[in-house]
């Protein structure tokens, strides 16, 4: 059930009644409030970026651990700035913003989606969808060579149209 917020000029919120807005509001609240009194950037904004960082570096999840406590060590002692990956990931899941993921051919041409969920090989140039790999335990597992992540549209629609500030601008 999709859920209203208003946000008034004069930096106060108009809520239904329903009760589904409390993680809306702390995410609300967390884009407000700075990392630390002057800073002009917010907690969601700062880890926002780093979690783009981690994507795109693919840094693992120990070096963002460790770039958080070394952050943590220079900022100002009043900064909100998160300390591990643990509570970003928290932070990030409570946008309630689902990531759907689909694996993929290593060579780009196909995605194992649909009527082709259950293929083994790509169906244009043969190769294998999986890798063996052989974890912690004694067994191999199969893992996807690329697994394609990708946000669906229809969530980030239903949360422009949540707020009613932003719902008459869209309509």
């Amino acid at each position: 059930m999709p859920f209203l917020v208003h946000i008034v000029t004069d930096g106060s919120y108009d809520y239904d009644e329903s009760g589904s807005t409390d993680h809306f509001y702390n995410i609300v609240h967390t884009v407000k409030h700075p990392l630390w009194d002057g800073c002009t950037q917010s907690q969601l904004g700062v880890v926002a970026e780093m979690v783009d960082i981690k994507a795109d570096g693919h840094i693992s999840e120990r070096i963002y651990n460790r770039i958080s406590q070394w952050n943590n060590i220079t900022l100002p002692p009043d900064h909100t700035l998160l300390g591990d990956y643990y509570s970003t990931n928290k932070l990030v899941n409570d946008l309630d913003l689902p990531i759907e993921k689909i694996d993929a051919c290593k060579n780009g041409c196909m995605l194992y989606w649909k009527d082709d969920v259950d293929l083994e090989y790509c169906k244009f140039c043969g190769d294998a969808r999986y890798q063996l790999s052989h974890g912690r335990d004694p067994h191999w597992k199969k893992s996807p060579h690329v697994v394609f992540k990708y946000t669906p549209l229809t969530p980030h629609l239903q949360r422009l149209y949540s707020s009613r500030l932003t719902a008459d601008h869209l309509t």
